[in-house]
């Protein structure tokens, strides 16, 4: 076999292992695992493509972080095509490991500048992860509590938006309006919503399904309530490795609001609330915010459409 050609299949089992191991120790009792699958295993798997791919250090630096991501890339493609990972997993972590790939070639890099390429030096790298695994239960992230609100003004008296709103028939294709999250990274959408005394069942795409246990009722004016989550086994389609209602992220609760205008329609305000728990708060709330505002705005549409056909 030609060398490139060892190299390749060399960093492709590199790249497995390490990131089979960094998403084992990625779980709700064990936040090192953040740690372990969004930093530390994309700068081991660019430090090994230096090592391998460049251990004389005669390639450019950006020509070895190419391949690095390259051979991410090429992972996690057949992990996407397996059901391992999910388009919305791989499309937030890119903006963190690609960096980090990089940085790990850059530090290896060093490490070749110095002479410090011993096989203790490699032995060193390859076991960091498990020299890190009796930490795993001693950080503790920073809370941040956060809320989105989604609002929309719909041509419908109240009583007429709230018979809409409470309990939301199967919602049909047509009545889709187009959200980047839905269209482009494909995570699930809202389907149907049926209420029972004080538990409302929602029923999402991908086979989803939790509940809002209902805090507060005032028709044609308030519905509140508290997320139970009652199926994680029908949750993987969200994150296969995060789940709503874990130590990194926790859907809390919600409320519908509505109030009359003064031109006699209905503004109607789609309110969640969200605690999150990693060492990327700022980052991770970005994506949330898209998340859940491309959700309410879906489902803020189907309710107008409707109560304006009736109204």
């Amino acid at each position: 076999m030609k060398p490139k050609f060892l190299k390749i299949i060399s960093l492709l089992l590199y790249v497995v292992i390490i990131y089979g191991l960094g998403f084992l120790w990625l779980n709700d009792a064990a936040q090192v695992g953040v740690w372990m699958a969004l930093v530390l295993v994309p700068m081991l798997i660019g430090a090994a493509t230096q090592f391998i791919w460049d251990p004389k250090r005669k390639a450019a630096f950006m020509h070895v972080g190419l391949v690095a991501l390259g051979l991410t890339a090429l992972v996690l493609i057949v992990l996407l095509l397996f059901g391992v990972e999910a388009v919305i997993c791989i499309a937030m972590a890119a903006p963190i490991v690609a960096p980090l790939e990089f940085l790990g070639v850059w530090f290896a890099r060093r490490m070749i500048d110095r002479n410090d390429t011993s096989n203790s030096s490699y032995a060193a790298l390859i076991l960091l992860p498990i020299v890190l695994l009796p930490f795993e239960g001693a950080v503790t992230f920073p809370l941040s509590q956060e809320t989105v609100v989604t609002e929309i003004i719909i041509d419908a008296p109240r009583d007429v938006v709230w018979n809409h709103t409470v309990v939301i028939p199967e919602i049909q294709p047509e009545e889709r309006i187009w959200t980047f999250s839905h269209a482009l990274l494909r995570t699930p959408k809202p389907v149907s919503a049926a209420v029972s005394g004080d538990v409302r069942r929602l029923r999402w795409t991908q086979g989803i399904l939790f509940k809002e246990i209902i805090t507060d009722r005032i028709t044609n004016q308030r519905l509140a309530w508290e997320f139970d989550f009652y199926a994680p086994e029908t949750l993987t389609a969200f994150d296969p490795h995060i789940s709503p209602n874990s130590r990194m992220l926790k859907v809390k609760d919600g409320r519908y609001e509505l109030f009359t205008l003064a031109d006699g329609r209905t503004k109607l305000r789609l309110e969640t609330h969200y605690q999150i728990r990693t060492p990327f708060n700022a980052y991770v709330r970005l994506w949330g915010h898209v998340f859940l505002n491309d959700f309410q705005n879906s489902v803020l549409a189907v309710i107008k459409t409707r109560a304006e056909a009736q109204g």
